[in-house]
């Protein structure tokens, strides 16, 4: 499917050509920030012997300022890279700058195996991702499903819940 007909789920959020790397940069610490706050209070909710206020607080810790850091290190290596190399907007850019933040995600095991296997998958994920927004691809076309649940709940027959209906 072709980016025209369908919609980029958090688009906003995508580095573009025209982006400098300090805004690229912000704007995937704000997903990640996002993405560990939806991880923090997940896992919150499943500890039901401690308060959540302290489980939601260490869990800050724990996942938002890794999910944070991890982040800025994939938005500030591929466009630092593509800075460098002079090509914008390159496959292979975001292939290694997913890789360091594999390994920036790695580092928190302790294991060097684990250390290379998200770097390796980060990459993987990181270069796919950009080729997908390259060649004009939609992961999740948002339109698409926006209209078929408007089409299951505004469409449904509802005319026995009118007033005065004799069904």
């Amino acid at each position: 499917m072709k980016k025209d007909e369908g919609v980029l789920v958090m688009d906003e959020y995508v580095i573009k050509p025209d982006d400098s790397c300090l805004k690229a940069t912000f704007k995937y610490m704000a997903g990640g920030a996002i993405t560990g706050t939806a991880a923090s209070i997940i896992i919150a909710q499943n500890y039901e012997n401690r308060a959540f206020l302290e489980t939601a607080g260490r869990s800050i810790a724990r996942y938002i300022f890794p999910a944070v850091l991890i982040g800025a290190t994939f938005a500030s290596t591929t466009c630092l890279l593509d800075d460098i190399r002079g090509r914008k907007y390159q496959v292979s850019n975001a292939a290694l700058g997913g890789a360091l933040a594999g390994a920036v995600l790695g580092t928190k095991t302790h294991s060097p195996g684990k250390v290379v296997k998200y770097a390796f998958m980060l990459g993987l994920l990181g270069g796919f991702a950009r080729a997908c927004a390259v060649n004009g691809y939609v992961i999740y076309d948002q339109k698409a499903r926006l209209e078929d649940i408007n089409k299951t709940l505004f469409t449904a027959d509802l005319q026995h819940l009118t007033p005065g209906s004799k069904e």
